[in-house]
């Protein structure tokens, strides 16, 4: 979640959050000093006095916290007196900064990982040139426990896979050795087919973000640049690294490509104004859940509901007159009288469907696609 800093601070830029598990809880603090010029006039005396106010502040939450920085300041340089200055800040606060390999292409220490000498949960920390620009990823390891994924069950049916084939000699088998006199027969005539053709599957899947805007395309687009990074790491050579970019930059490209074709054409189908606002929300995570009563159990809630419902009908009956209106409202029916219903043929109830929208619901037993494929079999 993220942390609010007490202090703003001029000389650099700073962004706090906070790690919360079941055994430990940190502050985790990025920090990006610019160089000095006009959009930067702070002094580095203004820095190490900012820097040094906000060591007081993460030592008052009595919490670990970690440092992660760009000072634009060589800390491999020891006899620059910035670096001097630093050091000596960090040697009075009791902090340590434990980048050795230099996060940078030309082979300086730019980048700091910074910690209390007494702090013990950073178990390790390597550096790595991921190929995105000249300075290189550090990746350090915590010992804090990960939250377990939530796991969530759910059905479905192959049916990308579904033999229509099988499926309608199916059909044709139980409808011929079946006397289908109402809608319950057919219905149970299509729920064997599917059930032969597509069972039921129940699994227990980690519930992960969504990314509607995911396709095929974008999968073996990542597979390829992994290949590559693995070669590029085995072998370290420079074509290699150069493969390597090229699929990443082409990762990136159709990311963006697919991203936003699909958010152009969400817009571009809105209809109404809260529609709008909805995928705008989407878009920027402002998305909201529905708040239900705190109660004991579902069961509970329904029961909620049910009496909410009743006692609202309740008091609008109560509101209501006893006496009957003084005047008649009824009236002689001058048309037509519809005593029966006409009987339909196969080619009304085939119009029927084929106008009907294209949808499915969970009580369908056979959704609606399948059953357009199926249906010269159905309609006798």
């Amino acid at each position: 979640m993220e942390m609010n800093l007490g202090a703003q601070y001029r000389s650099f830029e700073s962004a706090a959050i906070t790690i919360q598990s079941s055994d430990h809880r940190c502050h985790v603090i990025c920090i990006y000093r610019p160089r000095r010029g006009k959009k930067n006039p702070s002094t580095i005396n203004d820095f190490i006095r900012d820097f040094e106010n906000l060591l007081h502040e993460l030592k008052q939450s009595k919490c670990p916290f970690y440092i992660v920085t760009d000072f634009n300041i060589h800390f491999d340089n020891k006899s620059d007196s910035d670096t001097k200055r630093l050091i000596s800040l960090l040697t009075e606060h009791d902090m340590n900064q434990l980048i050795i390999v230099p996060p940078h292409r030309c082979g300086h220490t730019l980048h700091y990982l910074i910690t209390s000498c007494s702090n013990s949960l950073i178990f390790d920390h390597q550096v790595f040139d991921k190929a995105i620009s000249d300075h290189f990823l550090i990746i350090a390891d915590i010992d804090i426990s990960k939250p377990k994924q939530e796991k969530r069950t759910v059905t479905s049916r192959n049916l990308k896979q579904l033999d229509t084939s099988v499926l309608k000699d199916m059909l044709k088998n139980c409808l011929s050795t079946t006397t289908v006199e109402n809608a319950d027969h057919l219905n149970q005539a299509m729920k064997t087919a599917i059930d032969h053709c597509a069972p039921v599957r129940t699994r227990t899947i980690s519930a992960r973000p969504i990314s509607p805007w995911f396709r095929l395309e974008i999968k073996e687009a990542k597979r390829l640049c992994r290949q590559a990074e693995r070669k590029w790491r085995k072998t370290k050579l420079q074509v290699h690294r150069d493969i390597f970019t090229h699929h990443r930059d082409r990762v990136n490209s159709i990311v963006e490509e697919k991203k936003k074709t699909y958010y152009v054409n969400q817009l571009q189908g809105m209809t109404s104004c809260k529609e709008l606002f909805q995928v705008t929300d989407c878009i920027f995570g402002n998305e909201k859940t529905t708040a239900f009563p705190c109660t004991g159990s579902d069961k509970e809630l329904c029961h909620q509901f049910s009496t909410f419902f009743d006692k609202k009908i309740e008091n609008i009956r109560s509101q209501l007159g006893s006496e009957p209106p003084s005047q008649s409202y009824a009236s002689v029916f001058s048309g037509h009288l519809l005593n029966t219903f006409s009987p339909v043929n196969e080619c009304d109830v085939l119009k029927i469907i084929t106008k009907s929208a294209p949808k499915s619901c969970d009580l369908d037993y056979i959704p609606t696609h399948i059953l357009m494929s199926c249906i010269y079999i159905l309609l006798p």
